[in-house]
């Protein structure tokens, strides 16, 4: 009997065990799948914004999102704080995240901040505000200072990147700025670009915002990372 109960407990390791790696095996990582389809979509994308069919660009980026890239699991890329210290994303940040990715030279929309600052206001309790800029540490404090202090800002400088190969894919995917929703199990649940076509627009009296529809769509993603990690 005891040798029975040996054995016994001997086969539910085994098969746990198993049932581990195969779900480990199972993984999409998210660089993976992206560097896989990333040739396709960039020949693609650069064809249809010559020929200045932006719908045909947002069909395409669109798709690699939907059907490729949401639920795959995000890299745990390593990156900088503000102060210096090297962190990584996934590891570091225990909410689910709202990273936002950027250059210095096309950050400056005041618009595009204020609604940044305003989702924090509302969300930063239940979701962590990243922004990554690929930059440097002088060059990052001054451009900080025009966000809320909720939010997280990093920075990675390309000339300097030490850390991964997959960090430039990241960089000269999508252009800037990208926002990727990420679960709190760290699956990426939706990537939104801001159209090419009018990001930004007036209102009455000449000040300017972002289009509600684009905010609007921030809302609903950030909403849905909410209900999802419940």
């Amino acid at each position: 009997m005891k040798t029975f109960i040996v054995l016994l407990s001997f086969l539910i390791l085994v098969r746990f065990e198993f049932i581990i790696a195969q779900n480990q095996s199972d993984t999409v990582i998210f660089s993976q799948t992206l560097n896989k389809h990333l040739k396709h979509f960039k020949k693609e994308s650069k064809k249809a914004y010559l020929d200045k069919n932006f719908i045909r660009g947002r069909f395409l980026f669109d798709s690699l999102v939907q059907h490729c890239l949401v639920n795959t699991k995000f890299d745990d890329f390593k990156v900088k704080k503000k102060n210096g210290r090297i962190i990584s994303l996934n590891s570091y940040y225990k909410k689910p995240v709202f990273l936002m990715t950027n250059t210095l030279w096309c950050y400056k929309s005041n618009e595009e901040i204020a609604a940044i600052n305003e989702l924090v206001e509302t969300y930063h309790k239940e979701i962590d505000f990243v922004v990554l800029f690929w930059s440097t540490k002088k060059e990052i404090r001054k451009a900080s200072k025009d966000y809320s202090s909720k939010v997280h800002i990093t920075y990675i400088n390309e000339k300097l990147n030490i850390f991964s190969k997959e960090l430039r894919n990241l960089k000269h995917s999508f252009g800037f700025p990208t926002y990727f929703f990420i679960n709190e199990d760290r699956t990426v649940r939706n990537i939104i670009k801001l159209s090419p076509l009018s990001p930004i627009e007036k209102k009455k009296g000449g000040r300017k915002q972002i289009k509600p529809e684009d905010f609007n769509a921030y809302k609903l993603s950030l909403n849905e990372l909410i209900i999802a990690n419940k």
